[in-house]
């Protein structure tokens, strides 16, 4: 990659909320993924999730506590809103689609991450992008790009057994 084709984190974390919102489209619209199944669209959902939440809590919160002059409590305030979010991917994920308690959870899941992604795209990245300085963000950006990249090539996440957020964590661990 070139300098001048560089991402910074708050890109890369704003690219993966614009393909959460697809996934919520296609759900929203009936669609099913690969397979033409809507359990495939839930995990592929599943797996975007996690991997932003954990994303978010490795390169960008530390960044806010760092730099801006109320970071621990918005960053706090981020954790809170991640972790409802993979409580309910693990308790979807293990859902059949024929389970009562999959679409209101599953509407459920929507809400909570709607609300997380508006209020990190107007506050959070805003301020961040304000107050960070450029390369931190950029270093923050090409070790996400990184991870992703070595996980994707490896295959990482999988299908290994457990939760998807378990399996993410894991490989974020790693690297």
């Amino acid at each position: 990659m070139g300098a001048t084709d560089r991402r910074d984190v708050i890109d890369l974390l704003a690219g993966e909320h614009r393909a959460v919102e697809e996934l919520f489209r296609r759900l929203e619209t009936g669609g099913g993924g690969p397979d033409g199944s809507r359990k495939a669209l839930v995990d592929a959902l599943a797996l975007e999730l996690a991997w932003h939440v954990s994303a978010a809590r490795r390169y960008l919160l530390p960044l806010a506590r760092k730099a801006l002059p109320d970071g621990d409590a918005l960053a706090d305030q981020h954790t809170a809103e991640h972790l409802t979010v993979e409580h309910m991917v693990r308790d979807l994920e293990f859902k059949d689609p024929s389970d009562a308690r999959f679409e209101p959870l599953l509407a459920q899941l929507v809400a909570a991450a709607r609300g997380h992604i508006d209020h990190e795209e107007q506050i959070t990245f805003a301020e961040l992008t304000r107050q960070c300085d450029r390369s931190e963000l950029l270093a923050a950006g090409e070790q996400l790009a990184q991870v992703r990249r070595r996980a994707g090539d490896a295959g990482a996440v999988g299908e290994a057994s457990g939760s998807v957020v378990d399996r993410v964590r894991a490989v974020l661990a790693e690297s």
